[in-house]
């Protein structure tokens, strides 16, 4: 489990938010958890987005942005 923070752009625009991540665990090779991903205080251009109001593109954007750095969490 772990929670950073991260940064992504598109565009002109940039924003930030929380992430929290729970890989997926295991027992032998059947998955008994699967990965957990959540972004919370989502932050463009320096105003905060409501959680209500993240559509499905700006869910995308900040998952590409999370594979693009899964390797720091």
């Amino acid at each position: 489990m772990s929670s950073m923070l991260l940064e992504f752009e598109v565009g002109r625009v940039s924003g930030s938010c929380d992430v929290y991540y729970e890989p997926a665990e295991f027992d032998g090779i059947y998955p008994f958890s699967p990965e957990f991903i959540e972004f919370s205080s989502v932050v463009i251009n320096n105003r905060p987005v409501p959680f209500n109001t993240i559509n499905t593109v700006l869910n995308n954007i900040m998952l590409e942005a999370f594979e693009e750095h899964r390797g720091q969490y």
